[in-house]
């Protein structure tokens, strides 16, 4: 029987740090299908698995929670300097009251609506399904629209909004304030990947949106301006599953 104190032990390697060689920049990191664990040889060595082998998710154990934290912090950092907020990762029981708490923070006793597939994720709460039959211009009084994101982007915090969740397309630009759901798993490194992952059908639809923070519009002087062509605020919840 080989001694278990000669295995080597497991140490996050550096390339899998929040914080970059020069530590000033969170690093962009992806664990999204562990590509990016699978391509460090130390990471490799230190689980006794073979390099050209795929790793398999239960190997980490509560490291691809803390990984999947990581990624999550890298794109929170990137949506926070494009002006939006980044909310987790949550847990799924936590997702309703967390939300709630936003909607009872913005809305004012203005209208909250919430898409099918966000519906499904919250459950009751202080918002309503939006209706099937909506005008573009009855939603003006829209005080918090939730969707539900497809995909996340490390590099600039942005998120994909498929057309079939946008419904009507309107509602992401009208509302005043957007809340995206996102699962942590659905985080990648870049727009490159990104486009590579885009959910089945997408490009079938009239459009697929990435939001990256709320509206800004400048003038020629640099006065920064929240909302004038869009939402004032964009709260994107992550979501551990």
């Amino acid at each position: 029987m080989a001694d278990a104190s000669a295995a080597p032990a497991f140490e996050l390697p550096e390339s899998l740090r929040l914080v970059d060689t020069t530590g000033n920049a969170p690093a962009i990191l992806v664990t999204a299908n562990l590509k990016l664990v699978r391509q460090d040889p130390k990471t490799q060595v230190g689980l006794q698995i073979p390099f050209n082998e795929p790793l398999p998710p239960f190997v980490l154990g509560g490291y691809l929670d803390m990984l999947r934290r990581a990624d999550f912090a890298a794109f929170a950092a990137q949506l926070a300097a494009a002006g939006g907020e980044g909310i987790g990762p949550l847990s799924a029981s936590d997702v309703n009251p967390r939300v709630a708490e936003l909607c009872r923070r913005f809305a004012a006793g203005g209208r909250v609506l919430a898409s099918d597939a966000a519906l499904l994720r919250l459950g009751t709460g202080p918002w309503q399904p939006i209706p099937s039959d909506a005008a573009p211009h009855s939603l003006a009084d829209v005080a918090v629209a939730i969707l539900c994101g497809s995909i996340a982007v490390a590099e600039n915090g942005a998120v994909g909004l498929d057309g079939r969740e946008a419904r009507p397309r309107v509602l992401p630009v009208i509302c005043d304030r957007l809340v995206l759901i996102v699962e942590t798993r659905r985080i990648v490194s870049d727009m490159h990947a990104a486009l590579a992952q885009l959910p089945d059908g997408a490009l079938g639809q009239h459009h697929f949106t990435f939001v990256a923070g709320p509206s800004k519009t400048a003038d020629i002087e640099g006065e920064l301006v929240l909302g004038a062509h869009g939402p004032r605020a964009l709260s994107v919840v992550g979501v551990d599953l």
